[in-house]
């Protein structure tokens, strides 16, 4: 191996380390890059590069409003949702069930009640905990947010400055090849991001105007929870399927619950086979079972950020071994892994 690829290499197994040494100052400065690229993803959608800079600050600003909205609007839904579900559920009795069934043993109706009465509790509990910890954290998020969007924003303004640099982070080495290898791996990630970014938007619209055709209410802030959190690989039908769920069931009872679970359903499965196979395997030309292994190996190793770091990493190993080891004319990423 060439100096060059081993300081390349070193500052990889560096970053990595950081996880475990540093593990919130990492994560912070990771979803800050992130934040950035996809600040820069709309310019790919303009030549003049007069309009770039102005561009990613819009984009940057629309970020953290969206993420301040959905902080700020998330304690109201789900207090909200507990209350009137805690209201609904003592109506709808087990008897309801149980008159359908005249025949069922005493010993299989006791059983139903006493699992009826515990499983609203539970829930019930469950929902008012998630508000109380919503709200409790809620100064924490915001500020959260603020930073990542600052960091992003620095970033942002400064690459050219850093690039510039580059020469003291890598003595004695090839800087030109440094510069082509991290201009390529930059590009890499930008496709990666905003192939992401239009799963996101995809999944987000399906949740939105699903829950609004359906009648649920909360469309505005379901579909940017789906679509926002689905920057992260899979995450979004996840996270927006409580809210999803408690605001079915307390605007149509039971046939609410059946109809966010369609919608829901959906979203995930349009995701899971026809979006990200499509989208993700034709920008990064990556075998989509070794992004499935990967990323169920990254959660496994780092938890729910661990996704987050998944693809990045295969697509860092990727053109490092196309650009050092194999020396692929420019890491070409004509063929697929």
């Amino acid at each position: 191996m060439s100096k060059t690829s081993k300081w390349i290499l070193a500052y990889f197994i560096v970053y990595v380390a950081t996880f475990f040494i540093f593990p919130m100052t990492s994560r912070i400065l990771t979803m800050s890059f992130i934040i950035m690229l996809l600040s820069l993803a709309p310019t790919h959608f303009v030549k003049n590069k007069k309009w770039h800079g102005l561009i990613s600050v819009i984009t940057l600003v629309i970020i953290f409003v969206s993420l301040s909205y959905l902080i700020v609007s998330a304690v109201p839904v789900f207090l909200n949702g507990v209350q009137t579900f805690q209201e609904q559920f003592k109506e709808f009795s087990a008897e309801d069930i149980l008159k359908n069934f005249p025949n069922l043993p005493d010993w299989i109706r006791e059983a139903i009640r006493t699992s009826f009465d515990n499983l609203g509790e539970s829930f019930g509990n469950f929902l008012f905990d998630t508000g109380m910890y919503i709200s409790k954290n809620l100064p924490t998020w915001i500020t959260f947010s603020v930073l990542l969007v600052v960091a992003a924003a620095f970033l942002v303004a400064s690459g050219y400055r850093l690039r510039r640099k580059i020469t003291l982070l890598f003595p004695g080495c090839d800087i030109p090849k440094v510069r082509n290898f991290y201009s390529l791996l930059f590009g890499d990630l930008r496709r990666y991001i905003s192939g992401q970014l239009i799963i996101a938007m995809i999944v987000g619209s399906i949740i939105g105007f699903g829950v609004f055709f359906t009648g649920i209410p909360g469309a505005v802030f379901l579909g940017l929870l789906a679509g926002v959190t689905n920057l992260i690989p899979f995450l979004g039908v996840i996270v927006s399927a409580i809210p999803t769920l408690i605001l079915g069931f307390t605007s149509k009872g039971i046939p609410g619950i059946i109809i966010a679970a369609i919608i829901l359903i959906i979203a995930n499965q349009t995701e899971m086979w026809f979006l990200s196979p499509k989208i993700m395997e034709e920008r990064l030309k990556i075998n989509w079972f070794i992004i499935l292994i990967t990323l169920l190996a990254f959660s496994e190793l780092f938890g729910a950020f661990g996704i987050v770091l998944a693809l990045p990493f295969i697509i860092f190993v990727r053109r490092f071994w196309l650009f050092f080891v194999t020396k692929t004319k420019r890491g070409d990423l004509s063929e697929h892994l």
